[in-house]
């Protein structure tokens, strides 16, 4: 009944979109969910509305499902470099992800993970 949170997506670099989908395969468990916090900066360079980062988290929602899938932004230090305004419509306002993904990754999971 242990539950594990593997923080950053795996810290993939921009060119490292196929390693970080096979990375999730191996740890695609019913444990195991994926925080997605900066992501923004690890896959730079990439600025708002941060298409490469949409693009590593779609491979994600694809690879583990969107239930496996937490918000993170890395708060404070992210601060320097990001708009939290921003880092929350990377999820909010991708349109390439259903209301329900969105839903899941922004709030839901969080409460499996941590309060559930």
């Amino acid at each position: 009944r242990m539950k594990f949170v593997v923080c950053h997506l795996l810290a993939p670099k921009q060119t490292e979109l196929y390693a970080m989908k096979e990375g999730l395969e191996l740890l695609n468990l019913s444990n195991v969910w994926f925080d997605l916090a900066s992501l923004q900066h690890n896959v730079r360079p990439d600025k708002p509305p941060f298409p490469v980062t949409r693009q590593f988290i779609h491979c994600a929602t694809k690879t583990v499902g969107a239930d496996r899938l937490l918000f993170g932004t890395d708060v404070p230090s992210n601060l320097c470099r990001f708009r939290y305004q921003d880092m929350v419509n990377t999820i909010a306002k991708d349109s390439e992800l259903t209301e329900d993904q969105k839903q899941l990754i922004l709030y839901e999971n969080a409460r499996t993970v941590f309060w559930n």
